[in-house]
């Protein structure tokens, strides 16, 4: 039995780590002459690897790697980084059946005739504020229906940037951009009716991330740490798009610093170039999402219970009907409020 029945991927884990890199990637190492005056400013080079693996191809190049009879120069100094393991935070644990839910705002409404580009397959709506994976009800009002579209199904948006969009038929196809061939214009002001998306709270994760810091001279390293160890005491905050939520809002990932160690690899052969190592290793507390579900329907009624916290008896519940049931966003409405005992 599957643990997930519709495949899903948020890039969680990709972005947190893309972040973490663009960290160090501003880092530089300042050369002079005997007079003090500036010789050579050198941007560090970044690169997602192994710090074992870079070690060797270091090592390896006396003087230089021969690959298709071409000498590459592997010059120093040189930073890479990467993920090494992740573990699950039972310290951030929330409760595992409660839910966000993101509440949509009102119909967006567009012109049929002039929004739609069959061409590229898009809808041009200014500022439409959706976002991708979104669930979106297509709504013809009384017009002529666009070429590839059905009046009264729900899509999920492709999004294109803050002003075009295509759709898809699932979730999993919005995100992975296979969309909708448009084939014609429709007419008249047509609109897209939003419903509200539901999902699992995130689960908590650490994430450790190592370092590795490769140069000639022990001045090279030593300023390259100085360029980093005053941002982390101990820890040092990034912020990262959290991707279910529509407006855009970012989740703070605090990063620690748990340890820095470093070694000089030069034995003393004078065919040997110097490689001195510094690894840096860090811990970032972060989350991972589970499947986003999206509902395209309108909640009527609510109930909130109200438990006395050491016996866990419902003291009172307070219930919240829209009257009558049958109205939607754009009727008329009441909401009838009851507290029972």
């Amino acid at each position: 039995m599957s643990i997930t029945n519709t495949p899903f991927y948020f890039s969680s884990i990709r972005s947190l780590t893309a972040a973490f890199g663009s960290l160090f990637d501003n880092i530089h190492i300042m050369r002079y002459n005997t007079d003090g005056s500036l010789a050579k400013n050198i941007l560090c080079p970044l690169a997602y690897s192994a710090g074992d693996k870079t070690i060797i191809m270091l090592q390896q190049r006396n003087p230089s790697i021969q690959q298709d009879k071409v000498d590459i120069k592997v010059s120093l100094p040189r930073i890479g980084y990467e993920l090494t393991s992740m573990a699950y935070d039972s310290t951030r644990k929330g409760q595992t059946i409660a839910q966000n839910v993101y509440v949509p705002g009102s119909n967006v409404n567009f012109n049929a005739a002039t929004a739609v580009n069959p061409t590229t397959s898009t809808i041009n709506i200014p500022n439409h504020g959706f976002a991708s994976g979104k669930a979106v009800t297509y709504n013809v009002n009384s017009g002529v229906s666009i070429g590839g579209l059905t009046d009264g199904t729900t899509y999920y948006v492709s999004l294109v940037d803050s002003n075009n969009i295509k759709l898809a038929t699932t979730f999993t196809n919005a995100i992975a951009n296979s969309t909708l061939t448009l084939t014609s214009v429709g007419s008249g002001t047509q609109y897209f009716s939003t419903g509200y998306t539901m999902q699992f709270v995130p689960v908590p994760y650490t994430f450790d991330y190592t370092l590795s810091i490769f140069v000639k001279y022990i001045d090279d390293g030593l300023q390259i740490m100085e360029q980093i160890l005053p941002y982390f005491t101990p820890f040092y905050t990034v912020s990262i798009n959290d991707f279910v939520n529509p407006e855009g809002q970012k989740r703070d990932v605090p990063i620690f610093l748990t340890s820095i160690t470093s070694e000089d690899l030069y034995q003393g052969d004078v065919a040997e170039d110097r490689i001195i190592t510094w690894t840096l290793t860090f811990t970032a507390n972060y989350w991972v999402y589970p499947p986003v579900h999206d509902n395209t329907g309108i909640i009527k009624t609510e109930a909130i219970n109200f438990k006395d916290l050491g016996s866990g008896q419902t003291l009172t519940t307070t219930t919240l009907q829209v009257l009558p049931p049958t109205a939607n966003r754009e009727d008329n409405y009441t909401i009838q409020t009851t507290i029972s005992n």
